[in-house]
């Protein structure tokens, strides 16, 4: 036990410190108006946002199919399923900065500042008719309460798929099962679609902020489900490399 909290002290020091040098980076970006060391804390978020979504898929599709071999590791990939209100703190930084850099505000999401040129340098943003026509769902008010009902809901639907497997331990009450089911059900028909938004939204839309297509989404929710496993963490690397060496 003296040995696992050891080790649990050392992974918190090294994330901590990790986080502080990924913080001053960004403040030199935004000292320097460089968007590519910003960015990096949205790749990087990306990338472990990827790992938790992949794993809190896993486990619903366990539960769907009452998948017996899974309890083996079941238990591992539940207690990974309690980084979502981390993740959303870690997010917040980026939040505020659509909101209180003056100097660029777009530097992250280049919709979040109109004067900005189009990704072709034709004309400024606020004249493309494309994001006029977006405006209503690109503004920052929006956006802000897109991020907070997107944690919220993964919060709250990891939180309680954790508390009905762990008490089922104890007393192995059929309602909690039942429960179980019911928020299941909530999940798979809301979870891929708030997958799609939140992935395509937060890390595409930095690079290509006027496309329409969605199967991005599609084919994000295929990666985060395999990002869990040994080439997940790859794909997630490769993913994000090969589109900031292409758009930046």
């Amino acid at each position: 036990m003296e040995t696992l909290k050891r080790i649990e002290k050392i992974a918190l020091i090294i994330g901590i410190v990790g986080l502080l040098f990924a913080g001053f980076g960004m403040i030199q970006g935004l000292m320097k108006n460089e968007s590519r060391l910003v960015v990096s804390w949205l790749i990087g978020f990306s990338i472990w946002y990827s790992l938790a979504i992949g794993m809190l898929f896993l486990v619903m599709i366990w539960h769907i199919f009452d998948a017996g071999w899974a309890v083996i590791i079941r238990r591992q990939v539940e207690h990974g399923l309690s980084v979502f209100p981390w993740l959303g703190l870690i997010f917040v930084p980026l939040v505020l900065i659509g909101w209180f850099y003056k100097e660029n505000p777009g530097i992250v999401w280049s919709w979040m500042n109109p004067q900005l040129l189009t990704p072709d340098h034709a004309i400024k943003i606020a004249d493309d008719p494309i994001y006029l026509h977006k405006a209503g769902f690109l503004n920052m008010p929006f956006f802000t309460i897109r991020v907070i009902f997107y944690f919220t809901f993964f919060t709250f639907l990891s939180n309680r798929l954790r508390y009905y497997s762990f008490s089922l331990d104890h007393d192995a009450d059929p309602a909690k099962v039942k429960k179980s089911e019911i928020l299941l059900r909530i999940g798979n028909s809301n979870g891929g679609a708030r997958c799609n938004i939140i992935d395509y939204r937060f890390l595409y839309e930095h690079f290509l902020p006027m496309v329409f297509n969605n199967v991005w989404g599609v084919v994000l929710c295929d990666f985060n489900a395999g990002s869990f496993s040994s080439r997940g963490d790859y794909l997630c690397y490769f993913r994000s490399s090969w589109i900031f060496k292409r758009h930046c």
